[in-house]
């Protein structure tokens, strides 16, 4: 944490970018340093900042291949254990990345989709 907080999180910052997932590492660190500042009281504030700025990065990740691609093409894709990222950011409680406008699209035109679909089977049973 230290070495973090004297370069303003840069080495955090890269080891995201540099990873094969770098969405997908990001939101999971962020998960990681917040449950940890719960933990520890000691490095608590550190610990939170950089969960804050793990989930920023997450954010702007999401938002950069949102606009060069189709959001359904993040959310739906699968880390290891085949969960889909859009459920990892539930399970990690990103509230900042949940309420990206991108992911919020999509969830949206999935809700509306999946209730028409419901109500055609409903009518032709």
């Amino acid at each position: 944490m230290t070495c973090g907080k004297k370069s303003n999180n840069q080495p955090t910052e890269d080891f995201i970018l540099v990873s094969p997932a770098p969405v997908d590492v990001a939101a999971k660190i962020s998960a990681i340093y917040k449950d940890l500042s719960i933990r520890e009281k000691e490095r608590a504030r550190d610990l939170a900042e950089a969960g804050r700025f793990s989930e920023e990065i997450c954010n702007e990740l999401v938002s950069l291949s949102s606009s060069m691609e189709s959001p359904g093409i993040v959310l739906q894709s699968c880390d290891r254990r085949l969960v889909p990222f859009l459920d990892i950011l539930i399970e990690c409680e990103l509230k900042q990345v949940i309420a990206n406008s991108a992911v919020q699209t999509y969830t949206q035109v999935s809700w509306f989709f999946f209730l028409f679909t419901y109500l055609a089977v409903l009518l032709l049973m």
